[in-house]
């Protein structure tokens, strides 16, 4: 990947992991998250429906894991509701 003439401007970006593996080209979410940086991201934020959310940030790697539910209804919307929250704090 090329380095961007915007290094630096955008400080989170945060998407599903369909969506890193398909910007990076890398298969394997931690070299996605680095691909990804090195476009210019200061951090990167990869959403993982049931499995959860990573942050990738600096020389730092957060998990954060989603609740296990025994009867899921409908989970349309919940990334949105996720990013929204996010962004408002």
């Amino acid at each position: 990947m090329n380095e961007p003439k915007t290094k630096g401007f955008i400080d989170f970006l945060l998407l599903n992991d369909e969506e890193a593996r398909m910007l990076s080209g890398e298969h394997n979410l931690v070299r996605a998250a680095e691909g990804i940086r090195r476009l210019g991201a200061k951090g990167v934020i990869i959403k993982r429906g049931d499995a959860g959310a990573l942050l990738f940030h600096g020389e730092h790697t957060f998990a954060a894991p989603a609740m296990p539910l025994s009867d899921v209804v409908d989970p349309t919307g919940a990334g949105d509701c996720f990013a929204g929250g996010l962004m408002g704090f």
